[in-house]
């Protein structure tokens, strides 16, 4: 299991995906998201190493649609989140869904730190959301991607698209050290993909 890190999620599971076998849990989770009119896709890479990003990333209804869209695709993960989702009785209950608190004060080498976890673990899901807060930035947080880049693993598109209502993880590519061609990649994905508040979505910049 992987330590503490900064970052918006990281997810770490010894069995990334339950199995073929569903359970009770992912049913009820697709079927609420059914109830409420979104549809998933789930197109992961070969392989239990990769980096997912999120985005656009505007509203914390994103979180509980991520919950139950990765409970549907019996996603089973770890993840660090903002100080408010650890606010009582939030925290019991984000702790409980397999949450730890964010903590800034440890930013020094963070990126080495988990490229290095890729190294020593066999099985590791990092998920992040560039724009790393619902306010509105003028460019993404490039850890993600030097994280990828550096651990050698595959990146991971994922989404929650309020217009169409769809969200998942439909691309996946890996990283070529070409920085304006894999931004062009990941920027022609989400070009039409809108978030709950599509004004506070930023550029798409590495």
């Amino acid at each position: 299991m992987g330590k503490n890190t900064d970052g918006w999620s990281l997810m770490l599971d010894d069995s990334l995906l339950e199995g073929d076998k569903d359970s009770i849990t992912s049913w009820v989770a697709r079927k609420l998201l059914q109830a409420f009119g979104w549809t998933t896709v789930t197109h992961l890479p070969p392989g239990h190493k990769f980096v997912i990003i999120l985005a656009p990333h505007t509203s914390y209804w994103d979180y509980p649609l991520i919950l139950l869209y990765s409970l549907s695709a019996r996603l089973h993960c770890r993840w660090i989140g903002h100080n408010a989702l650890f606010i009582w009785p939030l925290g019991y209950i984000s702790r409980a869904l397999g949450g730890f608190k964010l903590d800034r004060r440890h930013k020094g080498g963070t990126v080495k730190r988990l490229i290095r976890a890729f190294a020593e673990h066999d099985q590791l899901v990092l998920g992040l959301a560039p724009e790393a807060t619902k306010a509105f930035v003028p460019r993404w947080r490039t850890g993600f991607y030097h994280i990828a880049l550096g651990a050698q693993v595959p990146l991971v598109l994922a989404f929650v698209d309020y217009q169409n209502k769809s969200l998942g993880c439909s691309r996946y590519f890996m990283p070529s050290g070409n920085t304006a061609q894999d931004e062009h990649t990941i920027r022609f994905f989400y070009r039409h993909l809108k978030g709950k508040n599509p004004q506070m979505a930023g550029p798409v910049k590495l």
